[in-house]
C-alpha cells in the first residue's frame, strides 16, 4: 500500500482546511495511494488509525501543513513512529514550528513554500512518473 499522511498543524479547530487541491488530485490520479488525514486537534482513534496505516504502507509520503504555532497534541506518538522507522518515508514540511523541526532535524525532509507545488515529486515518490 502507498500512503499520503497529510497533517495540518493550527492553533484553533476552526482554522483546519477541509479542501486541498493536493489532497483531491492524488485521490482523482492515483487509485492506489491511500490518502489519510489528521489534524493536531484528530482524537486518539485516528492517530491510532493512522499509526496502523504507516505500520502497513510500503512507501509513505508524509505531508505536514503548518499554518500557525499550534500545539502538537496528540501528534506525538505519531510522530515518533515516522522518527523510529522513517525508511520509505518522505517527509514535506509548510511552515515553522520548532519543536516539530527539533523532531523532524534527524530526518531528511523538505521545506516547501506550498505543499501543492509538490505533486511531481510525491508521484515520482510513489513510482508513477518514470
Amino acid at each position: 500500500m502507498k500512503l499520503l499522511l497529510y497533517i495540518q498543524i493550527v492553533e484553533q479547530i476552526e482554522q483546519i482546511k477541509f479542501y486541498n487541491p493536493l489532497l483531491s488530485l492524488l485521490k482523482e490520479e492515483s487509485s492506489d495511494v491511500v490518502v489519510y488525514e489528521l489534524d493536531n486537534f484528530s482524537d486518539s482513534l485516528l492517530i491510532g488509525y493512522a499509526n496502523r496505516l504507516l505500520s502497513e504502507a510500503e512507501k509513505t509520503v508524509v505531508a505536514i501543513d503548518i499554518t500557525v504555532e499550534g500545539k502538537l497534541n496528540s501528534l506525538g506518538s505519531l510522530l515518533s513512529k515516522i522518527v523510529d522507522s522513517p525508511q520509505n518515508k518522505l517527509i514535506i514540511v509548510k511552515g515553522d514550528k520548532l519543536r516539530l523541526n527539533k523532531i523532524l532535524s534527524i530526518l531528511h525532509h523538505i521545506k516547501t513554500p506550498e505543499i501543492t507545488q509538490e505533486i511531481e515529486r510525491i508521484q515520482q515518490f510513489f513510482g508513477e512518473i518514470e
